[in-house]
C-alpha cells in the first residue's frame, strides 16, 4: 500500500464505509469550517476507516469474573504484593515449571500461577522478562456443580539477574523512567486525545496492570522486588519481527503512522538543540521493542503487519523526533528498504506529524520539509554510529557471552561495602566504577562475528557516507 495515496484509492469501500465517510466529512466541516486542506481531510478518513474495532461486548458476565482493566489491575496488584512474586519469577520459570497454587486469597478462589521466560539474553539488557499466567478456579457452594475457571496473563519486567546489568539499570533509573511514562505521560496523552476527538489514532502501548520500585540498598535490598506488569501482547497475537533480517517496507510504514567532525556528529538531544519539533522520545525505538500483529493471509509468502504495540520506555527523554526515526531505520530495517523507500517514508512521517500538530493548534510555519531533510542529514552520522553499536551488541553472539563472563567476575568480587555517600557519576550518567567496567569490556569488543551482520553494517556505513558526501 502506498502511504502517500488516499485511502479511497486503496480498495473498493463498502456501502457502510461510504456513508461513514460522508458523515465524517460533514462533521469535519462543522468542527473545522476553515479547513480546506485536502491532505488533512484524507488523513482524517484514513484514521477513521482503519481505526481498531472496539472489543466485542460480553453480555453475560459471570459473578466474580475479572474482565475490565480496573479489575485486572486490582487482581495483579493483590497477587504480587501479597505473594512477593517479582523476586520469585526466575525460580518459578526454571525450578517450578508446573507452577504454584494459592488457596488463601478467597476473593479470587484457587489461584494457580505459572511463569515462563519472556525473552532471551540480547533482547533487552535492562530487564529480565517473564510471562505469568494465573488460572482462577471459583466454586459456588450454593449451587451444585457451579465451578468457573478463568485464565489471566501478564508480561512482567523485573531487574536483570546479571548483577552488572542490574547495577547499570539502577544507576540510570531505567525502571523509574518507564513507570513514569506509563503512569504519567501516557495518561496525559489520553487526556489530550479526549479533548480532540478528531485525532483518530491510539496509544499503541500495552495496558499497565501494576508496578513497584524496590531501590537497591547495600546490605538491605537488592532491587529484586522491582517490577512492571503489562498486558500480555503475545496472547493478543503480537510478536517480535526478525531482528537479524530487519524490517521491510510494510514494517516501516507503521513507524510513519506512530512516531511522529566530532562536535558535528555527536548531537546531544536537548530541548534547545531539538528546535520546534522537541518532544518526548521513546528513546530505544528498535525492532526489539515493538511487537507486531500480522494478517492471517500471507501475501507473496510475506507476513503483512496490521498493527503494533510499543514496549520498553526505560530510556525515554526529550529530543528531536528524528532521533527515534533514524534509530529505528538504522537498527531495524533492511538495507534495500532504506535504499528504495527512505525518502518516501520520511515524507509520509513529516506530513502525518505536521497534520496532527495543526489539529492541536501547533503551528510549524517556520519549519519546512527542507528543514526536516537538513536535520535528517545532520543527525545521520551519529545515529549510524549508534546503529552499528546496537546491531553488533544485539546480534553478535560473542557480546552476549562476554556479558555472562563479566557477570561471573562481578559475583566473585563479593558484596560492596556499605556507604551513605552518593556515587560519583561520569559523562554517561552512571557511576564512574560502572563506566570503567563498560570501557574495559569495549576494549576487546568485536563489531561482528557473522558475514550477514558484517554485510549489513557495511551497507549502513556506505549509505550514510553517500548521504553526507552529496
Amino acid at each position: 500500500m502506498n502511504p502517500i495515496a488516499a485511502p479511497e484509492d486503496e480498495g473498493q469501500a463498502t456501502a457502510r464505509e461510504i456513508e461513514e465517510e460522508k458523515a465524517l466529512r460533514r462533521f469535519i466541516h462543522l468542527q473545522f469550517p476553515s479547513c480546506t486542506d485536502l491532505d488533512l481531510v484524507r488523513l482524517f478518513l484514513h484514521r477513521y476507516r482503519y481505526r481498531p474495532d472496539p472489543p466485542p461486548r460480553v453480555e453475560d458476565k459471570k459473578q466474580g469474573e475479572i474482565e475490565n482493566l480496573k479489575e485486572k489491575q486490582l487482581f495483579w496488584a493483590a497477587l504480587f504484593e501479597e505473594k512477593k512474586l517479582a523476586s520469585q519469577l526466575a525460580s518459578l520459570a526454571t525450578k517450578n515449571v508446573d507452577g504454584i497454587t494459592y488457596d488463601d486469597m478467597p476473593q479470587y478462589g484457587q489461584i494457580h500461577v505459572k511463569a515462563e521466560s519472556g525473552s532471551t539474553l540480547g533482547d533487552n539488557f535492562q530487564s529480565d522478562m517473564f510471562i505469568v499466567t494465573a488460572q482462577l478456579t471459583r466454586t459456588n457452594n450454593t449451587v451444585k456443580d457451579d465451578t468457573s475457571i478463568s485464565t489471566l496473563s501478564t508480561f512482567v519486567k523485573v531487574q536483570p539477574s546479571y548483577s552488572f546489568l542490574r547495577q547499570a539499570a539502577d544507576d540510570m533509573c531505567a525502571h523509574h523512567r518507564e513507570i513514569n511514562m506509563y503512569h504519567n505521560f501516557f495518561r496525559l496523552l489520553r487526556e489530550v486525545h479526549e479533548d480532540h476527538p478528531m485525532l483518530f489514532y491510539f496509544l499503541n502501548v500495552p495496558d499497565v496492570y501494576y508496578s513497584h520500585i524496590e531501590d537497591i540498598i547495600p546490605g538491605e535490598t537488592d532491587g529484586s522486588g522491582t517490577c512492571i506488569l503489562l498486558e500480555n501482547l503475545k496472547a493478543e497475537g503480537y510478536r517480535m519481527a526478525d531482528k537479524v533480517e530487519g524490517g521491510d517496507y510494510q514494517h516501516c510504514e507503521w513507524l510513519a503512522e506512530l512516531l511522529q567532525r566530532l562536535p558535528e556528529i555527536i548531537l546531544v538531544d536537548t530541548l534547545e538543540s531539538s528546535g520546534p519539533l522537541a518532544c518526548i522520545l521513546h528513546g530505544d525505538y528498535c525492532i526489539n521493542n515493538i511487537l507486531f500483529k500480522y494478517d492471517s493471509i500471507r501475501v507473496k509468502g510475506t507476513n503483512i503487519p496490521v498493527s503494533l504495540k510499543m514496549l520498553d520506555f526505560q530510556t525515554s527523554r526529550i529530543g528531536h523526533p528524528l532521533s527515534d526515526v533514524l534509530y529505528f531505520f538504522y537498527t531495524s530495517t533492511k538495507p534495500e528498504t532504506r535504499e528504495e523507500d527512505m525518502l518516501v517514508l520520511l515524507r509520509y512521517y513529516f506530513n502525518t506529524l505536521t497534520a496532527d500538530l495543526r489539529l492541536l493548534s501547533v503551528s510549524l510555519d517556520d519549519y519546512t520539509w527542507q528543514d526536516f531533510l537538513s536535520d535528517y542529514k545532520k543527525r545521520s552520522l551519529m545515529w549510524m554510529f549508534m546503529g552499528v553499536m546496537v546491531l553488533s551488541g544485539v546480534l553478535n553472539k560473542k557480546s552476549v557471552s562476554n556479558l555472562q563472563d563479566l557477570d561471573a567476575e562481578e559475583k566473585l568480587k563479593g558484596p560492596k561495602p556499605e556507604t551513605n555517600m552518593e556515587p560519583i557519576k561520569g559523562e554517561m550518567g552512571i557511576s564512574l566504577e560502572m563506566e570503567e567496567t563498560m570501557k574495559n569490556m569495549m576494549v576487546s569488543y568485536e563489531l561482528s562475528d557473522s558475514a550477514i551482520l558484517s554485510e549489513s553494517l557495511i551497507k549502513l556505513m556506505d549509505e550514510v557516507k553517500a548521504l553526507n558526501c552529496c
